[in-house]
């Protein structure tokens, strides 16, 4: 049976081929040329090698005879119904097929994204409105990727794409580019050198545009998500290290803290209380009960205190040494003493609270005193580890109580930390407490003979 036809029109002569499942004729393409030897040498290559679409892209031939194939098929159906054809849509949706608008009233995708991200813009409205969390340390963040990676990225493709046109590739390609960039860090010498953005971080930028994305075809901007189904990178996460018990007594008995007393006890509470480094520097004066700490709040730059992760209050409890120093300490603030001082507080300010990133850094200087900075990078081991080492140390005498200390939402999160004992209540937790850190920590240096 003979896979094409020549013809000639005009100048040129144009190729059919034949679909060998159905003997139909496919749309003719003109060969470009008025040599009959070369035009059929043309139509064998596109045989074998690809038909040329309107892309410019090769198609192969068996690409082709599928979808006439399936073209054939639908018009053997007697008749389709419209759940038939929207089955079908949805199809091509999935695909990210289909134009996200049918009408040019679109807005520029990448201006939408960065107004979509401002404080004021409709979205953290919504969020306010249903009193779910956001911080404006969050919308800076998401709106600066966009400016970084999403907008030199698209506006090389084309300045004035609109938001509804879109198409699943373009973001398919976006995050495949993304895999590829580099961020700059430093050794020892404070020398820079590229390091590829990690998966985590690849994430977090695609999700600044397909928030944005998804929330525009939620609210009828667009027809159809071509944010839909978009794959997410794989995750290796390097588990962050925990220090032995011996090594957190040698850490604040011994370790250099650069005589930062205060970030010293702030480091000292979390890792009795698994409070995060926001909720650290958050502590007021008022939030110190008599045998128990009230977690009301975190604290960011930019937003100042705010609510905490989960958004709800909790309570932990705390040993009666380290409730002692932390409130001689906050006695110390040159600036005020009040239910509203913050407990660590700035030398220079009272009136705000230690900056997280002393915290940590003076936290990591001294965990490489004792133990070397090679191995503090290796073990992966930085302040957020002093949460994990309270859950742990917790949970080999509570139950899933303890995630209710150290404010978990759910019990899948806090598996990921530890196994968990029985509990039955705050006192028994006060009482573990007391057991495991009373022994396990020595609170402070011993005073020299």
């Amino acid at each position: 049976m003979r896979r094409f036809y020549l013809y000639k029109r005009g100048k040129n002569y144009y190729c059919q081929l034949k679909n060998p499942q159905t003997g139909n004729l496919l749309p003719a393409k003109s060969t470009g040329t008025s040599d009959r030897e070369k035009a059929e040498f043309i139509a064998q290559k596109w045989l074998y090698e690809g038909f040329p679409s309107a892309g410019g892209e090769s198609v192969p031939a068996n690409h082709v005879f599928t979808v006439d194939q399936v073209l054939s098929s639908l018009k053997d159906i007697p008749s389709l119904t419209p759940a038939d054809v929207s089955r079908f849509l949805t199809f091509f949706e999935n695909q990210g097929l289909l134009p996200t608008q049918k009408d040019d009233d679109s807005p520029q995708l990448i201006p939408f994204l960065l107004d979509f991200w401002e404080w004021s813009g409709p979205y953290v409205k919504e969020k306010k409105a249903y009193q779910q969390s956001i911080g404006q340390n969050h919308v800076q963040d998401m709106q600066r990727r966009i400016r970084r990676y999403w907008k030199p990225y698209f506006n090389q493709i084309d300045p004035s794409l609109k938001l509804s046109g879109v198409i699943r590739d373009q973001l398919r390609e976006f995050s495949i580019w993304l895999s590829k960039q580099h961020k700059k860090t430093r050794d020892k010498e404070r020398r820079e050198l590229p390091e590829v953005i990690s998966p985590r971080t690849c994430n977090i930028i695609l999700k600044a545009g397909t928030v944005a994305i998804n929330w525009a075809h939620n609210n009828g901007l667009i027809v159809n998500n071509p944010a839909k189904g978009l794959k997410k990178f794989g995750l290796k996460v390097k588990r962050r290290g925990i220090l032995s018990d011996d090594e957190m007594q040698k850490l604040f008995i011994t370790g250099d803290w650069k005589k930062n007393e205060g970030a010293r006890l702030a480091s000292l509470l979390a890792s009795q209380t698994g409070l995060r480094i926001g909720e650290v520097i958050a502590l007021q004066v008022g939030d110190i009960g008599a045998d128990r700490l009230f977690v009301r709040h975190s604290y960011s730059k930019v937003d100042g205190l705010k609510s905490t992760k989960t958004g709800e209050t909790r309570q932990v409890p705390i040993l009666p040494e380290t409730r002692k120093a932390i409130l001689e300490w906050a006695q110390k603030n040159p600036f005020d003493f009040g239910l509203n001082s913050f407990v660590f507080f700035q030398a220079d300010n009272g009136e705000a609270p230690m900056r997280a990133e002393t915290i940590s850094a003076r936290f990591r200087g001294a965990v490489e005193s004792i133990l070397g900075e090679d191995e503090r990078k290796a073990r992966n081991i930085v302040f957020h580890g002093l949460r994990h080492y309270y859950i742990k140390k917790m949970s080999l005498t509570l139950d899933k109580r303890a995630m209710m200390l150290s404010g978990h939402k759910s019990a899948a999160v806090f598996e990921n930390y530890a196994d968990h004992a029985s509990a039955e209540d705050f006192q028994k937790a006060a009482a573990a407490t007391a057991e495991v850190f009373g022994r396990v920590l020595q609170f402070k240096k011993e005073d020299p003979a």
